[in-house]
């Protein structure tokens, strides 16, 4: 056998090898998509400071903003929300504008004292004056369907 023959064979065959292995790397799944929520939401938790949008959370520091909320009109039921997840109605979900994705607060309804425990999975609300947009069952819970807004503290819980 000739060696320069040999000497190509044996490059084509390890270009070869290291493009199947690129390929295959390429293929295959990130961790990051493979937690479950509950993960992600520990692992915001087990850090002691978080910014947000210039605003620093501590852990040791119990959050709380009382406010107005609204819900979410009928319209946006079935579209995506900021986190990629798709609004329903009948989940006890919200939006606000800095708190991370999947925290959760209770909701207390000032008026009535009512309360809900939420999971934020959107950003919002863009009106003035309201620092929170609620799913329709939690505003049905809170008792805020009638006049479309409520004063409510929001607490989170973890």
């Amino acid at each position: 056998m000739n060696p320069d023959f040999s000497n190509r064979y044996s490059k084509f065959l390890i270009a070869i090898i290291l493009s199947g292995v690129v390929l295959l790397a390429a293929c295959s799944v990130s961790p990051r998509y493979t937690r479950s929520s509950r993960q992600n939401r520990q692992s915001h938790s087990n850090r002691s400071v978080t910014q947000i949008s210039g605003v620093r959370y501590s852990k040791g520091k119990p959050y709380s903003e009382v406010g107005y909320a609204s819900y979410y009109a009928n319209k946006f039921n079935g579209r995506k929300t900021a986190n990629g997840e798709r609004y329903y109605k009948n989940v006890y979900t919200a939006a606000h504008r800095s708190l991370p994705f999947n925290t959760l607060v209770k909701v207390t309804n000032l008026s009535n004292n009512k309360s809900v425990i939420l999971r934020i999975n959107d950003r919002g609300p863009f009106v003035k004056n309201r620092i929170l947009d609620v799913s329709r069952c939690a505003a049905e819970d809170l008792g805020i369907i009638k006049s479309g807004i409520g004063k409510v503290k929001i607490e989170v819980v973890e």
